[in-house]
């Protein structure tokens, strides 16, 4: 899997271009990196949602002395997706790229909601920088609609656990 390490959050809102349609593209396993790159390269608007971990490593010396050492890294918060504001054909092109599987068609009535859910993702992309984020691919029934703080308004499922928050989102466009 390529990383980035450096972090590639912007705090800029995605918002609707011109004539172009926010697509999600499911990508070959470990190419969002790639496609972030190829979708950069052509200036085609992109979204790439990251989630900083951290790596660790241990290197035994010549002497069979021990070092640990951590090394923080981004990894696309979705594995396997990318998102991108594309062209009809663009869209078209996505087809003959091989790192691609398929650009999700959808209604095109339903890019507003899928615009709105990026920017929450791209919120908690940020609120991540500082505290700790871990992804959970399940999703479980039931919503609680968050009424307070920074998420003011938006869906979500919370639970308690060991003392640790988690909010699971439930991505109408991805699940």
């Amino acid at each position: 899997m390529e990383f980035m390490e450096e972090s590639a959050i912007s705090n800029e809102p995605i918002l609707k271009i011109g004539d172009r349609i926010w697509y999600p593209v499911w990508t070959l396993a470990r190419n969002e990196v790639k496609m972030k790159k190829y979708f950069a390269s052509r200036n085609i608007p992109h979204y790439l949602p990251l989630h900083r971990t951290v790596k660790k490593n241990s290197v035994v010396n010549a002497y069979g002395k021990r070092y640990d050492y951590a090394k923080p890294l981004y990894i696309p918060m979705f594995p396997g997706y990318i998102f991108a504001a594309l062209e009809t054909e663009e869209k078209k092109a996505l087809g003959y790229e091989r790192s691609v599987i398929q650009v999700l068609d959808r209604q095109p009535d339903l890019e507003a909601l899928l615009i709105d859910e990026l920017n929450l993702i791209k919120k908690i992309e940020q609120e991540a920088e500082s505290h700790e984020l871990v992804i959970k691919p399940e999703i479980q029934e039931g919503t609680l609609c968050l009424l307070h703080g920074k998420f003011e308004g938006w869906r979500g499922i919370v639970k308690k656990r060991k003392n640790k928050f988690e909010v699971i989102i439930a991505l109408r466009e991805v699940n």
